[in-house]
């Protein structure tokens, strides 16, 4: 019998109590009392509290968010966001007046950052006033993000990023139906080439996931916060990230198509109400939501079989054939 072998760790959990311990020492925020792993998504929540307040301790996934650049960006984002009104959750200086922590996992270097919390509850999406107000403060962050400027970089969300980079990952996994994945490929490139014909379209900082998830409401006010993905990309695309969330809510309801319309106008009366959105723009968020569906797939298989999205093997061609049913679709009917 073989000596006992140290194997490599693709994904690791750190205790709460030392995790707790941790921030206490490194952040002028009094003792921490409580410290409770919240939530696993692209990356580790959670929830720190002290007597007086209460904060989210988000740590990112290895393998995700490698660059301290990529970090840094959105900390600045934060930070030049609330400067000039937006709310949103905020980053917490440590001690030493760094905001990004540096944390050794057994899968590798984590960062680790604490931010306020978004107090309140989530968006209910059911209601028409609440649309048009998450729409209204969509257009805020676009609208008051117009002179930012940063020294670090990440990612633009461009077409390379979200269609080229996706289908390699897609290919990968789907070296075993080589048929299906030239289905994924045809209409991802028909996607590029009809978003390139639209052009001329509205640039600038992008939240990156605005589904209407990542915000709380507290009375008539809303708090956005996990500008994880955020970068310069297509407004465009982020108004679909919204329409298409919309489909995917309220795809079984007899009457789907007619309240994905009611939300969906709401939400453009709302962003428009502080920015117009532009005829060409318009044109593109039917394709931009074809992009987000194939860009989501490939955030899935890449990184979510941890959290049972994508499953098991059994369970994970049921997800490829649920997936291959949308893209035929969009195969038959956006072009």
């Amino acid at each position: 019998m073989e000596g006992k072998a140290m194997l490599p760790v693709s994904y690791s959990t750190f205790r709460e109590r030392d995790l707790g311990e941790y921030i206490s020492r490194n952040y002028d925020i009094g003792k921490v009392m409580r410290c409770v792993f919240m939530h696993r998504g692209m990356n580790d929540s959670y929830l720190v509290e002290t007597l007086t307040r209460k904060y989210i301790y988000r740590v990112y996934r290895s393998g995700w968010r490698d660059s301290l650049c990529d970090v840094s960006f959105e900390i600045d984002l934060l930070r030049f966001l609330h400067a000039n009104g937006v709310s949103v959750s905020i980053p917490v200086a440590t001690t030493g007046n760094e905001y990004v922590n540096e944390l050794s996992a057994p899968e590798g270097r984590r960062f680790g950052v604490l931010f306020t919390l978004a107090e309140g509850s989530a968006l209910d999406l059911n209601a028409e006033d609440i649309c048009f107000k998450y729409g209204k403060e969509a257009a805020q962050i676009h609208a008051g993000s117009a002179t930012f400027q940063t020294r670090h970089s990440r990612p633009h969300l461009d077409l390379e990023y979200l269609v080229d980079q996706p289908l390699q990952v897609i290919r990968a996994c789907m070296v075993h139906r080589p048929d299906d994945y030239q289905l994924v490929f045809r209409v991802g490139t028909k996607l590029k080439e009809a978003i390139d014909r639209v052009g001329g379209l509205d640039w600038g900082i992008c939240h990156g996931d605005l589904h209407g998830y990542n915000a709380h409401m507290l009375g008539d006010h809303i708090t956005h916060f996990d500008f994880d993905l955020c970068g310069f990309g297509w407004r465009a695309y982020i108004l679909a990230v919204f329409r298409f969330a919309l489909e995917q809510r309220f795809q079984s309801c007899v009457d789907g198509e007619q309240q994905v319309a009611m939300k969906w106008n709401a939400f453009l009366a709302g962003y428009q109400s502080v920015r117009k959105v532009q005829a060409n723009d318009m044109t593109a968020v039917p394709f931009f939501a074809g992009v987000r569906r194939l860009w989501l797939m490939s955030l899935s298989l890449k990184f979510f079989k941890d959290l049972d999205i994508t499953g098991s093997i059994d369970a994970e061609d049921k997800y490829f054939e649920d997936e291959l049913e949308a893209f035929r679709e969009m195969d038959q009917t956006l072009f």
